[in-house]
């Protein structure tokens, strides 16, 4: 029986990024489990900051499918470091859960560079891209961000979850995850280990470039179920195709591992781990 949403209902759980550090591989675990429930059409609602203005009525038709008993949760790895986003997700759901997943802050800018890559955003030098894109830099930044959510939430709402744990023991990562937003954690879904969010290198740079732009415009009209048939049907195999990868050179590595070296010791603290492989290039 689906269940009626209302001003009452509360988000349990929010995955708040930042990207290239697991969230696709977060929501594809738990969008199955029978008592949570996340939003269908589309894995990334941005509600919090590109949507905000259309009020919270809109939000929740995202959750129109609840099932009773079931816990809301949903997953938008772009809210990380907006600055606006975790005093948003407060005014009105004081008591959610927040779900951070990190990773080598090096390999995560090389990622993300990669990403709007493949889209046609930026340039295939990443010196050029970072100016074009400084986001891909900033959203590194874990000290900066992580403490702005903590100054709105408790430490006991707040769970970091690490790429690489996901990588090396992903049973135990989402065990942890499931009791955090309490779920069963007995659950064990079909896509557990397998690798999610492949990336290639467009064959077609322009064309790829503006089927990029044309998803942004449908999901700007709600139109996420046209995106959704898109996928299935294998166009963004735009995306892919391409022979070469862009790679940083090992200076720029190094370059970079400067950058975040703040923010590795932070997160070290932070989980009262040491996490030497962060601290050197790959």
């Amino acid at each position: 029986m689906m269940a009626t949403l209302n001003s009452s209902h509360s988000i349990s759980f929010i995955g708040v990024g930042p990207q290239k550090t697991g969230s696709t591989w977060l929501y594809e675990t738990l969008k199955d489990h029978p008592e949570v429930c996340l939003p269908v059409l589309v894995k990334e609602v941005q509600f919090f900051d590109l949507y905000y203005q259309r009020g919270l009525s809109e939000y929740w038709e995202y959750f129109s499918h609840r099932k009773g008993g079931q816990v809301l949760g949903e997953i938008t790895p772009g809210y990380f470091d907006e600055s606006e986003v975790p005093k948003r997700i407060h005014e009105h759901f004081p008591e959610t859960k927040i779900i951070i997943s990190l990773r080598h802050p090096v390999k995560r800018a090389e990622s993300l560079f990669l990403h709007h890559y493949r889209k046609g955003r930026v340039s295939r030098r990443f010196s050029e891209a970072i100016v074009q894109m400084p986001r891909i830099v900033d959203s590194g930044k874990y000290s900066e961000h992580i403490s702005r959510w903590q100054h709105f939430f408790k430490p006991e709402q707040i769970k970091v979850i690490l790429l690489e744990d996901i990588a090396s023991s992903p049973d135990q990562v989402l065990r942890e995850v499931l009791e955090f937003i309490g779920a069963n954690n007995n659950y064990k879904p079909t896509r557990l280990k397998e690798k999610v969010n492949k990336s290639g290198v467009p064959k077609y740079p322009l064309i790829a470039k503006y089927a990029a732009k044309m998803v942004l415009k449908l999901k700007d009209y709600n139109m996420h179920k046209m995106v959704k048939i898109g996928k299935s049907l294998g166009l963004n195999k735009v995306y892919s195709g391409g022979k070469e990868l862009p790679s940083l050179s090992e200076e720029e590595k190094l370059r970079m591992l400067s950058v975040f070296e703040k923010d590795v010791l932070f997160v070290e603290e932070l989980l009262e781990r040491s996490l030497p492989a962060w601290k050197k290039i790959y």
